[in-house]
């Protein structure tokens, strides 16, 4: 094996560093001033969903102290929510940390529209400040922005106030006999790179600067400059793109031009130069943009500009003196990036993880540490197929598990989904995650990147996207109702309206996730795919289905999928996207309806988890239990068609507008199932915070949450369910942080478990955060000698196909587009496929020793599981009996 390793890791290493290069290539190729750039898009749109002042997402959020909700532009960043709103003739700044549903007013040097911009990337806040007269602002810059926050509690009051006091930079001369502090040198309009690490500024009547925000140099690009005081003043915008390498200027009086930003060009921004305004001996270059008449006729102005990530496509909106407002992408000379007809976005009910056959899963989906589970006989490709789309422009991204948060936000501090990069997983250095996730975006391997990262980067003609049940911990609500009792979710009103209370939470999110998608490519039509139907409470499901869910938790389970359609059509109005319900396209092949073919999985049999802990190489049961079939997925794919016809050409805006925004629309209320507001129950929020199983005896668990997560020193109670059982009480730490080592109940059963935590948010809000983990009691398992030893003795062994066993029969021969699914191979490199690990595991299903005992043990457990419910049958319909 090590030999294996270190052949194969020096083969990789050379392959990633010609991936680099050829990058850094295309790249260099990139100009937006050598030859005009080219128009991509330019179509009207909706003057009202255009919020000239706000360069993040605008959504209605409760401000802690007011009596109505406000509609606040929102940055946001890891843990934190910044945002400012106007309301009674004045800006008002305020920020939200972690689990906080409501913001919290900020006093800090922000009190005028765009006096203040956070950058996310950097945990850095940038200020425009009136440091000696009222008449122009400078720039002052404080890093570590977070660390400066302190939360003031003044009796009925709570707001956090912003320590201004030692600046890491401020943009001024060094001290001279008539200013002995320095002079500060006023500025314009600033903009920001997308990773937080570069910021341009104008230099008011100076020119243009480029501050790197790690070193905090500034260096001059161009001396080109706007004069104020002479009619109208200018108002200018500006973006970063390409990692410092592109600046574009626009606004209100001032034209619209970019800069290529090399390093050979610019200078330093010292005293002397500033001054004089002293000639740059090799200026950045720059030129006119394009002729504004190809733009939009009579063009006035431009605002809101924003280029991708490589810095190829710069967007923004066009103004005019006589025609509607239009959106507008434009591409540089030299960028190719490959347009796509259409992309699949989503989490599980949108990969295909309830396909039946692992074979039809693309490599790189089904691995040890990546289990995105993406076939190729999911809707998206069902449906390109139907719509005779070509399939080399359509691709899915979309990847179980998936949440909003990895649907689109910082790259440069995401370690993939569910942390596959992170030390406990896939184990990878800064550099190695970094090339991985290069290596990624140009290869459409799932999981890796944020998947708008593909949305940016492709600019697909058409995007579904379906996603919200792992945020609303929906999915891993229905994994806890599966057992002989009623769960407390379904069971319980509080259960229920802690349950609603989550769902109707994920509104303001869903509308800014379908928000950030539109701005990463404008000229996509996007398209919110619902949930189906997944069991039919009134029809019959086999003894073994129907003793694990009763009819309290089929209605729980309808309801909730219900509930949750709902308030994704409501937000897809709100940011001006269609819906397309799919609720009922299952019909009588939903789960335990009366058709003979199944259009959703019950219980599965699959490779992801274990039955015992004695032999957990073996991982008989899937993770496509409860998940559409790809009987399923074709359904869907009717449905989609025969609800908008050609999504290609489908103009649910009409005008060829591919978003109309409605901000009157609000969060749909529950129905009188969910006994929503009757009792007040602190806002649920479900969390990752189980970190590992830290002692053999597998009852030891460690819960660890990061820094600003609950109140500073307060306690907190943690319970685990289905029984309730408190496991005690414990203290979070100065920071907000907690991490606890807990006990569970030595009389635990098997099964799917939900652990709480009752507390109170960094900001003093009642919060109940939940994780769902899956309990097995410990039992003595060979030492990794021990499988070493019977693995070499057994190596001509033949091979146990895995995930060929499904609980519930096939019907019907599915042969949508097999050809599309890739052969899994032995020689996968081990970032993008299948790992060494993966192959030590293969290894040991070869032991043909084993065979036997295996499929005795699984047939042990499967004629266990049938008498003990067919006992538990028999004992409640005797205790039923009048006596």
């Amino acid at each position: 094996m090590k030999k294996v390793v270190h052949l194969v890791v020096p083969i990789i290493a050379f392959g990633l560093s010609i991936l680099m290069f050829s990058n850094n290539a295309f790249a260099e190729g990139i100009s937006w001033t050598t030859v005009s750039p080219t128009v991509i898009h330019s179509e009207p749109t909706i003057t009202n969903a255009i919020h000239n002042d706000c360069s993040g997402t605008i959504q209605a959020k409760e401000i802690f102290g007011t009596f109505e909700n406000k509609n606040v532009c929102v940055t946001t960043g890891e843990g934190i929510k910044f945002g400012n709103y106007f309301s009674n003739r004045e800006y008002s700044y305020v920020i939200g940390i972690s689990y906080d549903s409501k913001m919290y007013k900020l006093n800090s040097p922000c009190s005028d529209l765009n006096d203040c911009l956070y950058l996310p990337g950097s945990d850095t806040l940038v200020t425009k400040q009136y440091l000696i007269n009222g008449l122009v602002r400078y720039l002052v810059v404080y890093k570590n922005f977070m660390s400066r926050l302190s939360l003031e509690i003044k009796g009925l009051d709570v707001h956090y106030n912003f320590d201004s006091s030692n600046p890491d930079y401020i943009f001024k001369s060094s001290p001279s006999a008539g200013y002995p502090n320095g002079y500060a040198w006023p500025i314009g309009g600033i903009g920001a790179s997308d990773n937080g690490k570069w910021l341009a500024v104008e230099f008011r009547e100076r020119g243009y600067g480029l501050l790197n925000i790690e070193t905090l140099e500034m260096k001059r690009i161009s001396i080109n400059k706007f004069n104020y005081g002479q009619g109208l003043d200018p108002g200018t915008e500006i973006a970063v793109g390409g990692d410092g390498k592109y600046v574009a200027v626009m606004g209100y009086n001032a034209g619209m031009s970019v800069f290529d930003i090399k390093d050979t060009c610019g200078d330093v921004a010292n005293d002397t130069n500033m001054s004089n305004i002293s000639p740059i001996a090799i200026p950045c270059v720059t030129s006119l943009m394009v002729n504004f008449d190809d733009i939009i006729p009579r063009f006035k102005y431009a605002v809101l500009p924003r280029f991708n990530d490589d810095g190829g496509q710069l967007v923004f909106y066009a103004f005019s003196y006589s025609n509607p407002t239009r959106e507008v992408v434009l591409h540089a000379s030299g960028y190719t990036g490959k347009k796509l007809d259409y992309l699949a976005m989503g989490d599980s009910y949108q990969s295909g993880e309830g396909e039946t056959k692992d074979r039809y899963y693309f490599d790189g989906t089904n691995n040890i540490y990546e289990k995105c589970h993406v076939s190729s006989r999911s809707y998206p490709f069902v449906l390109a197929g139907m719509l005779n789309l070509n399939l080399e422009n359509v691709r899915s991204v979309a990847c179980s598990g998936a949440e909003m948060k990895d649907i689109y936000g910082n790259t440069g501090t995401y370690l993939g989904q569910g942390g596959r990069f992170d030390g406990n997983n896939m184990k990878l250095n800064t550099s190695n995650r970094v090339i991985a996730q290069s290596q990624a975006k140009l290869s459409f391997i799932q999981g890796r990147i944020h998947q708008n990262s593909f949305v940016e980067k492709y600019q697909p003609k058409i995007i579904t996207i379906g996603i919200g049940g792992n945020d609303a911990g929906f999915i891993k609500k229905l994994q806890a109702c599966i057992g002989p009792d009623t769960c407390i979710w379904a069971g319980t009103e509080q259960g229920r309206a802690k349950t609603v209370e989550e769902i109707k939470n994920q509104f303001s999110k869903l509308v800014q996730t379908y928000s950030e998608i539109h701005k990463a490519s404008p000229g996509s039509k996007i398209y919110v795919i619902g949930y189906p139907k997944i069991i039919d409470r009134d029809g019959y499901c086999g003894v073994l289905l129907n003793e694990l869910l009763d009819k309290n938790e089929m209605q729980f389970i309808n309801e909730g999928i219900k509930y949750l359609n709902e308030v994704i059509s409501a937000a897809a109005r709100a940011a001006g996207v269609k819906y397309v319900d799919i609720y009922n396209a299952y019909g009588e092949s939903s789960l335990c309806g009366n058709n003979s073919t199944k259009a959703m999985n019950g219980i599965r049999s699959g490779d992801d988890n274990a039955l015992n802990e004695s032999i957990k190489w073996f991982k008989p049961i899937g993770q496509e239990s409860f998940h559409p079939t790809p009987y399923g997925h074709e359904l869907n794919a009717e449905t989609i068609i025969s609800s908008v016809g050609n999504i290609m050409d489908y103009n649910y805006c009409g005008f060829n507008l591919t978003i109309c925004p409605d901000n009157s629309i609000k969060v749909p209320e529950p129905s009188n199932y969910w006994n929503y507001g009757t009792n007040y129950y602190p806002p649920t929020r479900i969390s990752d915070f189980i970190i590992e199983r830290a002692d053999i005896t597998g009852t030891h668990l460690t819960l660890r949450l990061l820094k600003n997560s609950l109140a500073v020193n307060s306690n907190v109670r943690i319970v685990v369910t289905s029984t309730p059982v408190e496991l005690g009480n414990f203290t979070v730490a100065g920071d907000g942080s907690l991490d606890v080592d807990i006990d569970l109940p030595a009389d635990l059963e098997d099964g799917y478990h939900t652990l709480h935590i009752y507390g109170n948010t960094y900001s003093g809000e009642p919060i109940q955060l939940y994780q769902i983990f899956e309990y097995k009691k410990y039992v003595a398992q060979p030492t990794q000698e021990t499988i070493n030893k019977e693995t070499v003795n057994n190596d001509n062994a033949e091979v146990i196909k895995e995930s060929e066993m499904p609980l519930i029969t096939e019907n019907k021969d599915y042969t949508y587009y097999d050809w599309l699914a890739n052969p899994i191979t032995e020689n996968s490199d081990i970032l993008g496929k299948n790992s060494s690990v993966d192959k030590t595991k293969t290894a040991a299903i070869k032991n043909t020793g084993n065979i036997k005992g295996v499929i005795i043990y699984i047939l042990i457990i499967v004629f266990s599981t049938v008498l003990v419910a067919v006992a538990r049958l028999i004992i409640r319909n005797r205790d039923r009996k009048p006596k």
